[in-house]
């Protein structure tokens, strides 16, 4: 189902990016998904995105106004509310509110703007009150950089991280940020089509290695199980990795040195490398050459 993976997915990205600002929360069912953001300090935009299985999205927005995402299929809506939210996360928006006893029944908002500006009214009931108008602010977020950030004390391992992406020299495209819920990532993607991309989350409690959509190995405290991230690691920048889809699941298998073979698990969601009852082997990540005359 594309737009109830797609939440899935929106709702992890929200968290590294403004975790610190907001509380990101996903609830519903399977088949019917809301993701709420809500600012920990006002002046910011809340918002509720509902998923109506593969048929609808909405978006409830400030104070009360609300907007059905349109869209040709389910890929093009997901597109269009990617968008909208990153209208409403930069601040780009503002909300016009009509109350009676104070109680809203009246907005009109604007999300974007010139030409792209997306006009949204909303109406509950009557009256003849003077309106309020809102400027909402953006959420900072933390922005990926080529170097690694200031970590979150946990500097051997991301000295670990480096040590290991270093020799990928261009051969990757290597983006660190570091969130305001103090998780550092790296995220780690092939300049060309082939090896298997990855990424790495790690805080004071704990090790994650992110393998695609819905796909992840989380690993125990500092220390405990920084070897294992590492050998991960290491299987997945040497091509050690395989990826199968079937019986409704999609199955990750990294060998790693010694002989070992770690398998992670999921619902399947119809990744777009795999078709079902395929096994896909992926080459190693290679550095690329010296230009001539280095």
């Amino acid at each position: 189902m594309i737009l109830p993976s797609f939440l899935r997915d929106l709702a992890v990205e929200l968290s590294a990016s403004i975790g610190g600002h907001a509380t990101v929360a996903l609830t519903g069912t399977e088949l019917y998904p809301e993701l709420h953001v809500t600012p920990r300090s006002p002046g910011r935009c809340p918002f509720v995105v509902h998923a109506q299985g593969e048929s609808e999205l909405t978006i409830e927005f400030g104070v009360m106004s609300r907007l059905a995402v349109g869209g040709a299929d389910a890929e093009q809506m997901a597109q269009s509310c990617r968008r909208l939210v990153a209208r409403l996360v930069s601040g780009a928006v503002t909300e016009t509110v009509w109350r009676k006893g104070g109680v809203p029944y009246r907005a009109i908002a604007t999300i974007g703007a010139g030409t792209a500006a997306v006009t949204v009214r909303t109406r509950r009931g009557l009256g003849l009150t003077k309106p309020e108008r809102i400027r909402y602010d953006r959420y900072r977020t933390s922005a990926p950089s080529a170097e690694a950030p200031a970590i979150n004390g946990r500097h051997g391992f991301t000295r670990r991280m480096q040590t290991l992406l270093a020799p990928l020299n261009g051969g990757a495209t290597v983006s660190w940020s570091l969130n305001d819920l103090g998780v550092s990532f790296v995220e780690v993607r092939p300049t060309a089509p082939g090896p298997f991309p990855f990424s790495v989350g790690w805080s004071e409690h704990e090790v994650v290695v992110g393998l695609g959509p819905e796909l992840r190995v989380e690993l125990g405290p500092p220390g405990t199980d920084d070897e294992v991230a590492a050998r991960l690691v290491r299987s997945l920048l040497a091509g050690a990795v395989t990826e199968t889809e079937d019986d409704d699941r999609r199955v990750v298998a990294i060998a790693l040195d010694g002989g070992t073979v770690w398998t992670q698990a999921a619902t399947a969601r119809g990744s777009a490398r795999v078709h079902p009852g395929e096994t896909k082997h992926f080459p190693p990540f290679t550095p690329k050459p010296p230009a001539p005359g280095h």
